[in-house]
């Protein structure tokens, strides 16, 4: 198949776009997935018949993918199995916007409006929204924009 630009041939380049969106999907899922067998790997400590050392090296090592984002997809997966999202949500906004909803959901404050404002927000958008929302300091606790910790006796150094 011939990558250059084309004269725009459009049987061609519905074909195209259908199978963006057919793989797009599946990577969705494969990440839920993904998500989930890393889950129930930590749980129960199967990471340890591979001989590694931790659980993060066995992450690392098995997957290539940093040990945060892997948290963040097993995170995921938990509000899934917590029927905090189902499935088609995650589909529907996206495996990011999906991980911008963590700290929502720790504090609580995963709502079917938050929900929607995922599916249908640009990803920067969202972010701007629902980082508005996390940082807002009450005493001396911040929580975590990215991961949604709460963070207790902080403070803003320069």
């Amino acid at each position: 198949m011939d990558l250059q630009a084309q004269s725009l041939d459009y049987p061609i380049a519905e074909d195209n776009c259908l199978l963006v969106s057919q793989l797009a999907r599946s990577v969705k899922l494969n990440f839920l997935k993904l998500g989930q067998a890393l889950l129930v790997n930590r749980e129960n400590c199967y990471w340890q018949a591979k001989r590694y050392d931790t659980f993060k090296d066995f992450v690392e090592g098995e997957t290539g993918l940093d040990y945060s984002w892997a948290t963040r997809l097993m995170n995921v997966s938990k509000l899934v199995a917590t029927q905090q999202l189902t499935g088609e949500d995650i589909l529907e906004m996206g495996i990011s916007k999906a991980t911008l909803l963590l700290p929502a959901a720790r504090k609580g404050e995963l709502t079917e409006e938050v929900i929607e404002q995922a599916k249908g927000a640009p990803i920067s958008e969202l972010r701007e929204q629902l980082t508005g929302k996390a940082i807002e300091m009450e005493g001396s606790h911040i929580n975590c924009p990215h991961c949604g910790y709460e963070i207790s006796n902080a403070r803003w150094a320069k």
